[in-house]
């Protein structure tokens, strides 16, 4: 759970920032090909992990991270 920090206490030169992890796609295919690429060929909305859905507060969704 706290990979990071046991990380950094292995080696203080290691940084982590979570806006480096891969994107895994949730839906398949995983091709944007309508909507300027957000939408897949059935006109679904492609979805990746930790994505955020919504603007306002209170009104925000974020989907699960499935392992």
């Amino acid at each position: 759970m706290h990979l990071p920090t046991t990380y950094r206490l292995c080696n203080e030169n290691f940084t982590y920032e979570s806006s480096q992890n891969p994107r895994r796609c949730l839906i398949k295919p995983g091709k944007g090909v309508k909507n300027d690429g957000f939408d897949y060929e059935d006109s679904d909305y492609i979805l990746y992990v930790n994505d955020v859905l919504g603007l306002d507060q209170g009104h925000k969704y974020t989907n699960p991270q499935l392992y």
